[in-house]
């Protein structure tokens, strides 16, 4: 009974070094691998992440957010009709975070492969250069100039500076994405009106820009997120 006994104290200690070697690296900035989950700019947003060392850390991130779709009616001289459209935001891509004094603080700098899209389908009549298409069949696309949009950021995440396994991120930056491409395919119109419907939806686009910095060359990235390490 004894010799059981102690076999079984013996088996019991070595199973728990893993866990006791784990409980050691809570608060001495050792824990590599994190996981998180919460919101941003890109919708809701998940993040798998690596501890290089106690300053350099990289992240996988990815977000996304059910399409928003709204009934737009257009009334410019050039243009008049009603369009359905649809909103899509998303994104993944890899990012470098770079703790300068090993905590919470962190500078961060990476790519979002972008899924910003809008996309507006012409109902019924419209007019275009003063010709009436009836039923008509338009579809305008928008999407960001550059499909691979530069990061930069800056945030602060509280298990870093507490050294706690579960803790809190922020994040603020900005995403460069070089303004929007808008496409316009009918076979309903010809190469000139479908330019002049381009040409609305652009100034339209300048016009929800206008008076921010940048005029929609860059787009903000905001994120708060609930995150664990271990």
């Amino acid at each position: 009974m004894l010799k059981t006994f102690r076999n079984l104290a013996v088996a019991a200690a070595v199973a728990t070094l893993p866990m006791q070697a784990a409980a050691e690296g809570f608060g001495d900035g050792r824990m590599g691998m994190g996981v998180g989950l919460g919101v941003s700019t890109l919708g809701v947003t998940g993040h798998v992440s690596y501890q290089i060392n106690p300053n350099l850390t990289v992240r996988g991130i990815a977000g996304g957010a059910p399409t928003i779709s709204q009934t737009e009616d257009f009334a410019e001289p050039n243009l008049t009709g009603t369009f359905e459209g649809s909103v899509r935001v998303g994104g993944v891509g890899p990012m470098v975070d770079y703790h300068p004094f090993a905590g919470g603080l962190r500078l961060s700098a990476g790519a979002i492969v972008s899924n910003y899209r809008v996309r507006a389908d012409a109902e019924g009549n419209i007019t275009v250069d003063g010709n009436l298409i009836a039923d008509a069949d338009a579809t305008a696309t928008v999407r960001t100039r550059n499909r691979v949009m530069p990061k930069l950021a800056v945030g602060y995440d509280s298990s870093r500076a507490f050294g706690s396994m579960l803790g809190v991120s922020v994040d603020a930056g900005l995403m460069y994405n070089n303004g929007f491409r808008t496409r316009v395919v009918s076979d309903d119109l010809t190469a000139a009106e479908r330019r002049t419907v381009r040409d609305e939806i652009n100034a339209e686009i300048d016009d929800a820009f206008s008076g921010i910095p940048g005029r929609g060359r860059v787009l903000p990235y905001v994120s708060l997120s609930v995150g664990l390490r271990f």
